[in-house]
């Protein structure tokens, strides 16, 4: 005997109805903190994690995090909730446009944690940003322009190994106390 299709439609409402009663004990029982979305991926051999509950972006791997001119870095989608960021040892490179891609920045991040073996910063990395202080490593090398443009940075305290400040790298920052390196080769007009 062939079911009708009214008990078919019954069974399929009542599996609905029990899967979701299922989800919601489990969501309850697992709690609000194992719920935190998470987001990760990766680029080359630098790994990143996202936690938007806490606000922390990680990065871990080692060589560049690459420029973004055509594309958005994937984190950006939750630019809004970056309240800090942690570069891992191992990353030289932080590329063109990591945090403010097209005109969007990350107006809440301000934290940041640098690894000692960070060599570079790229263009408008870290502009629009809400970073006060910014503690450079020892080996950086280069600053690329607008890096730190529109940010409430006050103190500029650069590493002797910095050869290279790009224009416009500090350009509407709050600025009250410089120090440039004496080994400083490049300090591009602006």
């Amino acid at each position: 005997m062939r079911p009708s299709c009214r008990s078919t439609v019954m069974h399929r409402l009542f599996c609905a109805a029990l899967t979701l009663c299922l989800l919601a004990s489990v969501s309850s029982f697992l709690g609000t903190n194992a719920m935190a979305a998470i987001n990760s991926g990766a680029y080359g051999s630098v790994c990143w994690s996202l936690n938007t509950s806490s606000g922390e972006l990680k990065f871990t791997g080692s060589g560049e995090i690459p420029d973004f001119i055509s594309c958005k870095p994937a984190w950006m989608e939750h630019c809004d909730s970056i309240k800090s960021v942690n570069i891992g040892k191992g990353i030289t490179r932080i590329g063109d446009n990591a945090f403010c891609y097209d005109g969007s920045s990350c107006p809440s991040l301000s934290k940041l944690t640098l690894p000692s073996t960070l060599l570079s910063i790229g263009s408008h990395a870290f502009e629009g940003s809400a970073l006060k202080k910014v503690s450079f490593p020892k080996q950086l090398e280069t600053v690329g322009s607008y890096a730190f443009a529109d940010t409430p940075v006050r103190k500029l305290e650069l590493p002797g190994s910095v050869a290279e400040l790009g224009k416009f790298a500090f350009s509407g920052s709050e600025l009250t106390e410089v120090v440039l390196p004496d080994g400083l080769e490049t300090l591009e007009a602006g």
